[in-house]
């Protein structure tokens, strides 16, 4: 969305995503599909992006394969989003949803997760502090957010150029675009064009 991971902010003044679960929508923002602006696009930028998250410490070592990996956890997240916000056919997007949890399944099957006890109680950690640890770290708090219903309030943007992760406060869930005012407004001026080519 128009350099907006970059920027650190969000489109029409959104706000971001609750506590740590705005880690997971940064991790999804960290590619801008529609400027084209990928912040991983090395294992040099997923350290440093990692780092900057407080997921790992300097010391990270990050390989191509680790690389391909996160690529692949990011946008296999992105497409399970994609069921919060609808749009699609029932039938193609449950077939959608499948696809998209094999791979983060794939993603993650290196994956450890052990139960720890903090000062508001028992929390979901990764033991190591290796890339693992680093993609340990993001599932669980997706866990969480599955339990506390914010997850489900974290879409992507309808709009196929741009799948911006937007968090949706809206009373009735209601949300679609990442901006009603830009991919929204682009949304209806298209059906708009298309009615109006059509044939009489």
């Amino acid at each position: 969305m128009t350099g907006m991971e970059h920027s650190g902010a969000e489109p029409a003044g959104r706000e971001p995503a609750p506590g740590r679960l705005r880690i997971v929508q940064a991790f999804l923002n960290s590619t801008d599909l529609e400027d084209d602006i990928e912040a991983l696009d090395t294992p040099a930028g997923l350290h440093a992006w990692a780092v900057a998250h407080g997921l790992a410490g300097a010391d990270l070592r990050v390989t191509d394969g680790d690389l391909e990996r996160a690529i692949l956890l990011r946008e296999g997240l992105r497409d399970l989003l994609s069921s919060h916000t609808g749009g699609r056919a029932v039938a193609a997007q449950e077939d959608a949803f499948r696809a998209a949890r094999d791979r983060v399944n794939d993603a993650l099957a290196e994956v450890s997760l052990v139960v720890a006890f903090a000062d508001d109680g028992p929390q979901l950690r990764s033991p190591t502090s290796t890339i693992d640890g680093v993609f340990g770290e993001l599932a669980a708090i997706v866990y969480t957010a599955t339990i506390d219903g914010t997850w489900q309030r974290l879409k992507t943007c309808r709009n196929d150029a741009c799948r911006w992760a937007f968090y949706d406060a809206s009373k009735n869930h209601s949300g679609a675009w990442c901006s009603m005012a830009i991919c929204g407004s682009k949304h209806k001026a298209r059906t708009y064009r298309k009615r109006q080519a059509r044939p009489a």
